[in-house]
């Protein structure tokens, strides 16, 4: 499977008026997310190609699961982790507290400015999503199926933590 067979997700597909969303400020220049998500998954597609991460992720692959069902949805939900990992930036509260984005200022519900734990919570529940609408064959292991969802946890975990710490699998499962 090539590169280019994998479904990469765009920020346009997720929500409207992407251009009012902001990834980073300096001093009087703001960094669209659009842009940020874009640049970092041209930085993960060179560093996979110069370091051969492709034959990596095929490898740990064969070593987790026994069959190949499954090997279009884990290259996705592999290769579409730098897209998740700042797409908590989305949180309103994280445009007008972080970022100082007019666009987003006000009361929000959301009390808590960070972003990645909501791009976990995103992750996991496009993820969760496409693998309950995946076709299992009848003779499928459940442990292959167990395994992509512990793939599914542990990508989150991935993500929740690529600004501080995971502790343990379980800490995860109950902040989930």
């Amino acid at each position: 499977m090539n590169l280019s067979d994998i479904k990469m997700i765009r920020l346009d597909e997720v929500i409207d008026n992407s251009d009012l969303f902001f990834a980073h400020t300096r001093e009087d220049q703001r960094e669209l997310l659009s842009d940020h998500l874009a640049k970092t998954l041209d930085y993960f597609k060179k560093i996979c190609d110069e370091k051969s991460l492709h034959e990596v992720f095929k490898r740990l692959y064969d070593s987790i699961f026994t069959t190949d069902h499954f090997y279009g949805v884990y290259l996705e939900m592999i290769y579409n982790l730098p897209f998740f990992h700042d797409l908590g930036k989305l949180n309103p509260r994280f445009q007008s507290d972080k970022m100082s984005n007019q666009v987003f200022a006000g009361d929000y519900s959301v009390n808590d400015s960070t972003h990645a734990a909501y791009g976990a919570l995103m992750y996991f529940h496009y993820y969760y999503n496409r693998i309950q609408k995946t076709q299992f064959f009848e003779d499928e292991s459940p442990k292959n199926i167990s395994r992509l969802y512990k793939l599914l946890l542990f990508n989150s975990g991935i993500i929740k933590s690529h600004h501080g710490v995971l502790k343990s699998l379980e800490d995860l499962v109950d902040w989930l």
